[in-house]
Order: C-alpha cells, then structure tokens, then sequence
C-alpha cells in the first residue's frame, strides 16, 4: 500500500519513527484521509528535497525560507516554515524549525524541545496552529514527531538527538495543488521545483546561491528565536575542515551501507547515497532512522 507513490520508490512502512511512518500509521488507524501524493522536505546534513522529488544538499550555516505558501488552506497569511542550520566541522544540519499557519507558530529544536507561539513546552492539548491541532509524539528517547493536518496535506517536524527534519505530505487533488501554487523558498517552484529567486523569475543553478537568496531577511518575520549573533549573510564551512578521529573510531562504508539499505531495498537509490553520506560523516548509525 504506497500511500503516497512516491517517484523515488519511498518505503514508508519501513521506517519507524519517521515523519511518513507516522503519517502512514495515522492513514492505517483511519485517523487521516489522504489521498495518494508525494513528500518533501528537509533532513540531514542538510539534504533539501524539492516540490519535484529531487535532492541538493546545503552546508551553510543561517536561517533559511523552507517555504512561504501564502494560499494554504484558506487561512489568511497562509503557511511559513523556516529552519535554521549550523555548522559542525564540514557539514551542518538543521538545529531548529517553525511552522507558522496564520497567526500561530511552533517551533521545534534539538532533542523535541518546542514552544508554541513562545510558550514553551506548551499544552497541546489546548494549543492549536490557527484551529489545526498539533500532534506530538515521543517516539523514544532519541526520537520526537510533531505532526499538523491540514485538509490533505500533513505537516511534519521530526527530532533525531540534536538533527531536526521537516517534511511536507501532500495528496494531488486540485485543492491542495492551489495550496502551493505560488509558494516560493527552498522547495523550488510548485511543483517543478525550479530554482527560482526571490524576483519570481531567474532560475539558480548552484546550491548555495540558491539557499543564500531565501536566507532569511530582516524585513520578514523571524519565526525562529534570534541567535546571540545573528548572521547577515550564510556561512559555510571553512575549507580544509576535517572531523579528526583516532584510528578505528570512525564508521566504514559497508557498515553505513547496511544501517542504510532499507532505502536499497526501496529502490531509492538517491535517499541511500544520501543517508551513507550522513552516517560517515557524523560517525552515527542512528543517523539512519532519519526520513530522507
């Protein structure tokens, strides 16, 4: 049962604790009706995932324009997702994220610390995202799932130990394409994922220009707590930069391939490079539990 027939061949029964792992359990339980669709989203070091399905990756350090959709869901001011990376030696990964839906924000960090709307460790029994409840699942001791419906689309925010991923499910009714039609940020052009700049019209090529042009700006909404220094352009990592272990402490390919061959076995050869990259160079097998 693919529920969301992903191009990349996702195996989302096998993933316990993922964003889409949740979102399929949730479908089983009939909690939630979705259509068949596709994800996108964030994770890793980081490992960004276009409207289209396809993959860059971004080793710089800032916050960043996930997504700004202006007609989701009917709600006014629409959606906003930011995250914010940092570098650790020549990678960096994504220590926070905030989803904002009208009026209302959450916002997850490392280990499932979270607060709505600056309230932390809020109620979510009480608390909502302009009416849309918000699920928050402890998954172990390492893991976190934050989820919000809306309509057909599900909106996930995930915590592995200090690694936050952010991942967008969504059917391919006309409905939801509306949704995202003029949506812009790191996601590309909906739904061809075209790397357009913020002027709507020039189309970026390198990686890093592209996520320099959706840093966030001063004029916009800070949906994440500021940092003590707050960056005016993204850096990147200093070349050169090597994670130095002692001999035997490292993790070696075979052994990343095997925490990572569910993707193998789910035919998504891209998510499997993608996840042996991460495992070698945070020197984590359970970096492998991570949705990509």
């Amino acid at each position: 049962m693919d529920l969301f027939n992903n191009k990349k061949g996702r195996d989302l029964a096998s993933m316990p604790g993922t964003c889409e792992a949740l979102v399929m359990q949730a479908v089983l339980n009939n909690s939630l009706q979705l259509a068949p669709g596709k994800a996108s989203g964030v994770c890793g070091d980081p490992h960004i995932q276009k409207w289209d399905g396809n993959y860059f990756d971004y080793h710089g350090e800032c916050d960043l324009v996930m997504l700004n959709a202006p007609d989701f869901g009917g709600v006014h001011d629409g959606l906003h997702i930011q995250i914010r990376t940092k570098i650790r030696y020549a990678y960096s990964y994504i220590t926070s994220a905030a989803i904002k839906i009208g009026n209302d924000v959450l916002e997850v960090a490392s280990f499932g610390q979270y607060m709505v709307n600056k309230i932390a460790a809020a109620d979510l029994t009480e608390a909502s995202l302009s009416g849309f409840e918000v699920t928050h699942q402890i998954v172990d001791e390492k893991r976190h799932s934050f989820m919000i419906q809306v309509g057909r689309v599900s909106l996930a925010i995930s915590t592995l130990k200090d690694i936050v991923s952010v991942h967008v499910l969504r059917g391919e009714d006309n409905v939801t394409g509306r949704w995202f039609a003029n949506s812009t940020g790191l996601m590309g052009s909906f739904p061809t994922g075209e790397m357009l700049a913020r002027d709507g019209s020039t189309v970026l090529h390198d990686p890093n220009d592209f996520a320099q042009e959706w840093m966030v700006q001063s004029s916009e909404p800070q949906l994440i707590d500021r940092l003590t220094h707050h960056h005016t352009v993204c850096v990147l990592p200093a070349q050169g930069v090597k994670m130095t272990r002692r001999l035997g402490e490292g993790i070696g390919l075979r052994d990343a391939e095997e925490a990572c061959s569910r993707f193998h076995r789910a035919g998504n050869q891209q998510a499997m490079e993608a996840c042996i990259s991460d495992v070698i160079a945070m020197n984590d097998l359970d970096i492998a539990a991570i949705s990509y």
